[in-house]
């Protein structure tokens, strides 16, 4: 019997406003990666109207998990996460150019993720099911190089959503020391039990 879902956890920080992830989708390097992520969810060659596909690495991709080597488990991330310890916070720099940069430019802010995230919640609302966003920690040296764009856009699309009755549990700010960082901008293991002790005193404290 499949169980019911009545909440929804997402997350939502400021590279989600980023348009980098839209350019994996045709980058010479990503673009095989991102269809072995996505290739069973859904066909990206229906959002190539607003994202630019590389069509031949995806036709590739598809070709050899579902017709030469076929998968039997195509959702072969279930079940995958592994506790990593430890970590280094000392080089914020190069995620901050890998999420915020591209080609020597600012990247733009995503109207295709926002469009994503209103569908989320309009299928959450029509499902009687709750939506909470929760802005992961970051470490202070990452916070710190975030460009301005991107930071007042989140502040203000976080009031947006609160005011549209979409509650925003945001811990970005939290100060979480660097040792519970396994990179500049993803907790390691003990930083995860931190956040998870803190997410259930919010959600069924209301401690926020």
């Amino acid at each position: 019997k499949r169980s019911s879902i009545d909440t929804v956890i997402l997350g939502f920080t400021h590279h989600t406003l980023s348009s980098y992830n839209e350019m994996k989708f045709s980058d010479p390097e990503w673009s095989s990666e991102m269809f072995r992520r996505s290739y069973f969810i859904g066909d990206p060659l229906e959002i190539q109207e607003r994202v630019e596909v590389n069509r031949i690495e995806y036709a590739k991709v598809y070709f050899r998990n579902v017709c030469v080597y076929p998968n039997l488990k195509h959702d072969t991330w279930v079940g995958e996460y592994k506790r990593s310890k430890g970590g280094d916070v000392s080089d914020p720099e190069t995620v901050i150019a890998r999420r915020y940069y591209h080609g020597g430019e600012q990247t733009q802010l995503s109207e295709f993720n926002m469009q994503f995230l209103d569908s989320i919640t309009a299928l959450c609302n029509r499902s009687n099911i709750e939506l909470l966003l929760v802005g992961c920690p970051l470490s202070k040296g990452y916070l710190n190089q975030i460009p301005d764009e991107f930071k007042n856009a989140y502040d203000l699309r976080v009031k947006e959503l609160n005011s549209n009755g979409i509650r925003v549990i945001d811990f970005t700010q939290a100060g979480f020391n660097d040792s519970l960082f396994i990179n500049p901008d993803h907790l390691n293991a003990a930083g995860s039990d931190k956040l998870m002790e803190e997410l259930r005193a919010v959600i069924y404290h209301n401690t926020m």
